[in-house]
């Protein structure tokens, strides 16, 4: 059975390290523990910055493709996903789940560009490249 996952993780601009991008991704996985995380084979990372749009409180979406080899092609709409919080405390970082509502809000919006923006365990670069 695949445990392929695509794992989304929200935080405020203003609180990424932008010296250490990947700062959040370990903080992931020190919270939810995987053997994947230390095979680059088996995860890849996709770092998405805020819209150009100006906001308020702009977001950055990290997407982890947790498992990569357990899944290939198009995601449909019962791939699973999952969706946290973080942002910067008093102590660091912290991660939260999103009340279900919420949860299933956001990721519908996210969905809608990540999907085809962010093909499974690759760039769109490789994509494209996989094309010609």
């Amino acid at each position: 059975m695949s445990r392929a996952k695509r794992i989304i993780l929200r935080i405020s601009e203003n609180d990424m390290d932008h010296q250490n991008l990947r700062g959040i991704v370990d903080f992931y996985f020190s919270k939810f523990p995987s053997d994947a995380a230390l095979d680059p084979s088996r995860h890849f990372v996709h770092y998405q910055p805020p819209s150009g749009s100006p906001q308020s409180n702009p977001k950055i979406h990290i997407v982890i493709d947790l498992e990569t080899p357990d899944f290939s092609g198009d995601l449909d709409k019962d791939f699973p996903h999952e969706l946290y919080g973080s942002r910067r405390g008093a102590n660091g970082l912290e991660m939260y789940a999103y009340p279900e509502a919420t949860r299933k809000n956001l990721l519908s919006k996210i969905r809608e560009y990540s999907d085809g923006f962010y093909p499974w365990g690759r760039t769109k670069r490789d994509q494209r490249a996989e094309l010609n």
